[in-house]
């Protein structure tokens, strides 16, 4: 059952924080001579070193495969399991799980957006992504797009671009900062009530990532909205027209 009390929530810096004492540096000059020998070890460091504004990873991405194809390659199995998210032009990302008890964590890796635990207990699929890696494809979708969420077992679902709130973030790096609703400038409101304007409607998609302005990279929040579109196909059953 939906708890509809305030969460005690934090509404998540989906950018870098810097907090890098000199021992971290020594540390990463030694991994990144020993990447090239050690990816396992290079992964490791790779949460502690920003990739903010890397835009030309993205501008190099290879074409977006069709969906079919996407849904074959992301595939699991698992017919409880969010595996992919797809949208015809924009993008076309795996999905991966935050660890137990971890509802902040978001995933350093390029290419994947990260689902949102504490939102599902809300009835809300919501994605994760930090704006200098897959976050920033999240400025392009447009209220009308359609976006398909792809299950382990191949079974899609589709829903449509509804709304798009953006805030400022009164302390940037704090994720228990007060926000302001940049459609009503004069209304602040906590990070509770962010969460739960966003994420506590049951039955939508919410793609979630930081705004950068100012020369601040966390400055504010945007949490892209869609509506389910009441149609659910498996891969074998799809019409021609999907």
């Amino acid at each position: 059952m939906m708890n509809n009390k305030n969460p005690q929530v934090k509404i998540i810096c989906l950018s870098y924080q810097p907090s890098l004492p000199l021992q971290f540096w020594l540390g990463l000059l030694i991994s990144l001579l020993l990447a090239a020998l050690s990816p396992l070890l290079y992964a490791a460091f790779a949460a502690e070193v920003p990739l903010t504004g890397d835009q030309a990873s993205a501008s190099a991405a290879s074409p977006l495969p069709a969906l079919r194809e996407f849904v074959v390659a992301t595939k699991t199995g698992d017919p409880k399991s969010l595996v992919g998210v797809y949208v015809p032009g924009v993008l076309a990302l795996p999905i991966v799980q935050q660890p137990a008890n971890q509802p902040g964590y978001v995933s350093q890796t390029p290419g994947v957006a990260t689902q949102f635990r504490m939102a599902k207990d809300y009835g809300t699929e919501a994605l994760l992504a930090h704006n200098y890696l897959s976050g920033q494809l999240f400025f392009n979708l447009q209220a009308g797009q359609r976006i398909t969420l792809v299950y382990g077992d191949g079974r899609v679902k589709f829903y449509e671009v509804s709304e798009t709130n953006s805030y400022q973030a009164l302390s940037p790096t704090s994720p228990y900062s007060n926000f302001i609703d940049l459609s009503n400038p004069g209304a602040v409101l906590s990070a509770a009530d962010v969460f739960l304007r966003n994420f506590a409607q049951a039955g939508r998609l919410v793609f979630q990532t930081c705004i950068e302005s100012q020369g601040v990279e966390s400055w504010g929040r945007l949490f892209i909205a869609a509506q389910p579109v009441q149609r659910t196909f498996t891969a074998r059953a799809w019409p021609a027209s999907f």
